[in-house]
Protein backbone atom coordinates (compact mmCIF):
# COMPACT_ATOMS: atom_id res chain seq x y z
CA UNK A 1 0.00 0.00 0.00
CA UNK A 2 1.36 3.56 -0.75
CA UNK A 3 1.05 3.84 3.36
CA UNK A 4 3.60 6.95 2.62
CA UNK A 5 1.62 9.07 0.29
CA UNK A 6 -1.84 8.50 2.55
CA UNK A 7 0.18 9.84 5.52
CA UNK A 8 1.30 12.86 3.89
CA UNK A 9 -2.29 13.41 2.67
CA UNK A 10 -3.67 13.09 6.00
CA UNK A 11 -1.24 14.90 7.69
CA UNK A 12 -1.77 17.89 5.29
CA UNK A 13 -5.40 17.52 5.51
CA UNK A 14 -5.79 16.97 9.33
CA UNK A 15 -5.11 19.88 10.77
CA UNK A 16 -7.83 22.22 9.05
CA UNK A 17 -10.49 19.22 10.25
CA UNK A 18 -9.47 19.41 13.71
CA UNK A 19 -9.39 22.79 13.86
CA UNK A 20 -13.91 22.80 12.79
CA UNK A 21 -13.93 19.76 15.57
CA UNK A 22 -12.82 22.04 18.54
CA UNK A 23 -15.42 24.51 18.72
CA UNK A 24 -18.22 23.17 16.90
CA UNK A 25 -18.38 20.03 18.15
CA UNK A 26 -18.15 19.48 21.61
CA UNK A 27 -20.92 18.02 23.75
CA UNK A 28 -21.34 20.92 25.89
CA UNK A 29 -19.96 24.47 26.51
CA UNK A 30 -17.26 23.89 28.96
CA UNK A 31 -16.01 20.70 27.99
CA UNK A 32 -13.28 19.89 25.88
CA UNK A 33 -11.93 17.20 23.06
CA UNK A 34 -9.12 15.64 22.35
CA UNK A 35 -9.35 15.33 19.06
CA UNK A 36 -7.14 12.21 16.91
CA UNK A 37 -6.80 11.13 13.73
CA UNK A 38 -7.77 7.61 12.51
CA UNK A 39 -8.15 5.24 9.30
CA UNK A 40 -9.73 2.79 8.69
CA UNK A 41 -7.87 -0.28 6.76
CA UNK A 42 -8.75 -0.16 2.89
CA UNK A 43 -12.26 -1.46 1.95
CA UNK A 44 -12.70 -2.44 -1.29
CA UNK A 45 -14.85 -0.19 -4.03
CA UNK A 46 -16.77 -2.99 -5.40
CA UNK A 47 -16.72 -6.63 -4.37
CA UNK A 48 -15.37 -9.14 -5.47
CA UNK A 49 -12.50 -7.61 -5.92
CA UNK A 50 -11.22 -7.11 -9.56
CA UNK A 51 -8.03 -6.85 -10.60
CA UNK A 52 -7.64 -3.08 -11.09
CA UNK A 53 -9.57 -2.41 -8.23
CA UNK A 54 -9.78 0.10 -5.80
CA UNK A 55 -9.13 0.25 -2.14
CA UNK A 56 -11.01 3.08 -0.06
CA UNK A 57 -9.22 3.82 2.84
CA UNK A 58 -11.50 6.67 5.07
CA UNK A 59 -10.61 8.89 8.01
CA UNK A 60 -12.36 10.06 10.84
CA UNK A 61 -12.02 11.51 14.44
CA UNK A 62 -12.09 10.00 17.73
CA UNK A 63 -12.36 12.32 20.62
CA UNK A 64 -12.03 11.88 24.40
CA UNK A 65 -13.13 14.29 26.95
CA UNK A 66 -11.89 15.66 29.99
CA UNK A 67 -15.30 16.07 32.21
CA UNK A 68 -17.12 12.74 31.28
CA UNK A 69 -15.32 9.88 32.67
CA UNK A 70 -16.43 6.70 30.24
CA UNK A 71 -15.00 3.80 28.73
CA UNK A 72 -14.68 4.90 24.90
CA UNK A 73 -14.32 7.81 22.89
CA UNK A 74 -16.56 10.39 20.27
CA UNK A 75 -16.20 9.11 16.88
CA UNK A 76 -17.04 11.11 14.07
CA UNK A 77 -18.21 9.83 10.21
CA UNK A 78 -15.44 10.04 8.08
CA UNK A 79 -14.30 13.02 6.90
CA UNK A 80 -12.38 12.38 4.20
CA UNK A 81 -11.46 9.04 1.82
CA UNK A 82 -8.21 7.97 0.09
CA UNK A 83 -9.15 6.19 -2.92
CA UNK A 84 -5.68 3.57 -3.27
CA UNK A 85 -5.36 1.71 -6.63
CA UNK A 86 -2.97 -1.31 -5.90
CA UNK A 87 -2.31 -2.15 -9.63
CA UNK A 88 -0.14 1.32 -9.87
CA UNK A 89 0.02 2.65 -6.58
CA UNK A 90 -2.32 5.48 -7.21
CA UNK A 91 -3.46 7.87 -4.06
CA UNK A 92 -6.62 10.29 -4.65
CA UNK A 93 -7.95 12.33 -1.82
CA UNK A 94 -11.84 12.99 -1.13
CA UNK A 95 -13.08 15.02 1.43
CA UNK A 96 -16.21 14.23 2.53
CA UNK A 97 -16.89 16.92 5.43
CA UNK A 98 -15.48 19.97 6.54
CA UNK A 99 -16.90 19.88 10.32
CA UNK A 100 -17.97 15.98 10.64
CA UNK A 101 -20.65 15.65 13.15
CA UNK A 102 -20.03 12.97 15.95
CA UNK A 103 -21.41 9.41 14.85
CA UNK A 104 -21.63 8.17 18.78
CA UNK A 105 -19.40 6.27 21.65
CA UNK A 106 -17.23 3.83 20.93
CA UNK A 107 -16.32 1.43 23.79
CA UNK A 108 -12.99 0.07 24.54
CA UNK A 109 -12.35 -2.87 26.37
CA UNK A 110 -8.83 -4.75 27.36
CA UNK A 111 -7.53 -7.12 24.71
CA UNK A 112 -6.77 -10.74 25.26
CA UNK A 113 -3.76 -11.90 24.77
CA UNK A 114 -4.76 -13.58 21.27
CA UNK A 115 -6.79 -10.81 20.31
CA UNK A 116 -2.91 -8.56 20.79
CA UNK A 117 -1.21 -10.84 18.43
CA UNK A 118 -4.27 -10.68 16.07
CA UNK A 119 -3.97 -7.29 16.09
CA UNK A 120 -0.39 -6.81 15.48
CA UNK A 121 -0.64 -9.49 12.52
CA UNK A 122 -3.73 -7.14 11.41
CA UNK A 123 -1.46 -4.47 9.33
CA UNK A 124 0.53 -7.39 7.43
CA UNK A 125 -3.00 -9.14 6.29
CA UNK A 126 -4.28 -6.01 5.45
CA UNK A 127 -1.13 -5.27 3.39
CA UNK A 128 -1.04 -8.61 1.71
CA UNK A 129 -4.96 -7.98 0.88
CA UNK A 130 -4.30 -4.97 -0.66
CA UNK A 131 -2.20 -7.46 -3.19
CA UNK A 132 -4.37 -10.48 -3.27
CA UNK A 133 -7.49 -10.73 -1.24
CA UNK A 134 -7.51 -13.85 0.97
CA UNK A 135 -9.51 -15.47 3.21
CA UNK A 136 -6.43 -14.78 6.11
CA UNK A 137 -7.81 -11.55 6.08
CA UNK A 138 -11.30 -11.81 7.07
CA UNK A 139 -10.30 -12.38 10.60
CA UNK A 140 -8.02 -9.07 10.92
CA UNK A 141 -11.21 -7.37 9.54
CA UNK A 142 -13.85 -8.88 11.55
CA UNK A 143 -11.47 -8.00 14.42
CA UNK A 144 -11.25 -4.74 13.31
CA UNK A 145 -14.92 -4.13 12.95
CA UNK A 146 -15.73 -5.45 15.96
CA UNK A 147 -13.71 -3.46 18.35
CA UNK A 148 -14.52 -0.26 15.62
CA UNK A 149 -17.93 -0.42 14.74
CA UNK A 150 -19.30 2.83 14.90
CA UNK A 151 -17.40 3.45 11.71
CA UNK A 152 -17.89 0.14 10.24
CA UNK A 153 -21.60 1.25 10.73
CA UNK A 154 -20.93 4.38 8.78
CA UNK A 155 -18.75 2.75 6.12
CA UNK A 156 -21.02 -0.59 5.59
CA UNK A 157 -23.43 0.74 3.46
CA UNK A 158 -20.50 1.78 0.47
CA UNK A 159 -19.19 -1.94 0.93
CA UNK A 160 -21.84 -3.89 1.46
CA UNK A 161 -21.41 -6.99 -0.99
CA UNK A 162 -18.08 -7.45 1.08
CA UNK A 163 -19.34 -7.04 4.77
CA UNK A 164 -21.60 -9.85 3.67
CA UNK A 165 -18.21 -11.79 2.67
CA UNK A 166 -17.34 -11.15 6.13
CA UNK A 167 -19.81 -13.02 7.90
Amino acid sequence: MSATRIDELLKAEWPSTKRQLEPASVPGPEDFVLWDCRLTPGFPAGWPFPRNGQLFYYAFAAGRTHRTLMDGELTTVPWARFVFTPHDGNVKFERLAKNPRIAGKQGVRPLRPDEVHLFDESKKAFAEFAVAPNDRAKESYRFWIGNNGVIADEIRPAHTAFFEWLR
